[in-house]
């Protein structure tokens, strides 16, 4: 194989680099991190040494040939040995998620298994416990710090970005929903519901003869408005029945403490200075509809309780 003159610059280039490289990494800088400033792709060096491995014949020893950063070693662990970049701001986002995640003991073995580099058995003596509970104690801080994995190897800044564009699009997210819903809501208040099949035809011709046909009918009258028809036409069926005052149930001065209300709704009524049935009647649309605590259906509720004491469920539908 021939090389050219421009060959042997790029090789003497690349020395020069994996020399630098190398001196950072003996030095105590990360190994992805010193690769990746130097230019040199972590396969590449992986390539290379496993060669030079080969071509030398050598055996290494483990604990002699320790890299000096603990944070390969954690790296490692977490990730299943894949190569993976440690950014500059690594060990604080460790602390960061050590204060957060892991408890007193799990945050002491994470420091005396890769920092200080110790043995299960080294650290279950200065710990004070017994080497299998050490053993659980690494296995589970290591299982909590791979939930944040990402975090470690994108950095602070990125994932604080990242978690406010993530909040952003949760926030536009909802309102974009908000819109949608709005949007269908303002196409059934053009639809024209009294010609809904499932519409009785005495119900029809009520919304029909009180002008509303569509939702934004509805939307544009006060409840109590609404109700007044339904509250004239109870006592007018009461008196169409004759039914004699001894055996009427419900009066104009009928007391509403006496009625089928809530303790809620009860103590609104007492609020707004309501005592009977009739003082709720009387009511105009603007002092009903300000009324807090006494809504559309607390008014049904009462028309009814009006209507049921002489039209059982079973006429209502006649009514």
């Amino acid at each position: 194989m021939q090389f050219t003159t421009a060959d042997i610059h790029l090789a003497e280039d690349f020395s020069g680099r994996l020399k630098k490289a190398c001196q950072e990494m003996l030095a105590g800088k990360p190994i992805s991190r010193a690769l990746s400033e130097n230019g040199i792709s972590p396969s590449t060096f992986k390539t290379l040494v496993k060669g030079l491995k080969k071509s030398t014949g050598l055996i290494e020893n483990p604990e002699v040939l320790r890299h000096p950063a603990w944070q390969d070693d954690l790296v490692s662990d977490l990730w299943n040995g894949e190569d993976v970049y440690i950014p500059t701001d690594f060990d604080e986002t460790l602390e960061r998620i050590e204060a957060v995640e892991l408890d007193d003991a799990e945050k002491h073995i994470i420091d005396f298994c890769y920092k200080e580099r110790l043995s299960l058995h080294e650290v279950a003596g200065k710990l004070g416990i017994d080497e299998s509970t050490a053993a659980i104690k690494r296995t589970s801080a290591l299982r909590k710090l791979r939930a944040h994995r990402d975090e470690l190897v994108l950095g602070l800044e990125y994932t604080d970005r990242l978690k406010q564009l993530r909040e952003l699009y949760d926030r536009h997210s909802k309102e974009l929903s908000w819109m949608q819903d709005g949007i269908a809501y303002l196409k059934e208040m053009d639809a024209d519901f009294t010609e809904d099949e499932s519409l009785d035809d005495q119900a029809r011709a009520f919304f029909k003869e009180a002008g509303v046909r569509k939702l934004s009918d509805l939307a544009g009258v006060k409840h109590v408005k609404l109700l007044e028809r339904i509250v004239t036409d109870a006592y007018g069926y009461v008196e169409a029945l004759k039914v004699p005052d001894d055996e009427r149930l419900i009066y104009p001065d009928t007391e509403l403490k006496d009625l089928d209300f809530s303790t809620k709704t009860l103590m609104a009524f007492e609020k707004a200075g309501l005592d009977t049935v009739g003082d709720v009647l009387a009511l105009n649309e603007d002092e009903a509809a300000g009324t807090p605590g006494i809504g559309m259906k607390q008014l049904i509720h009462l028309c009814w309780l009006i209507l049921g004491e002489y039209y059982g469920p079973e006429n209502r539908e006649n009514t």
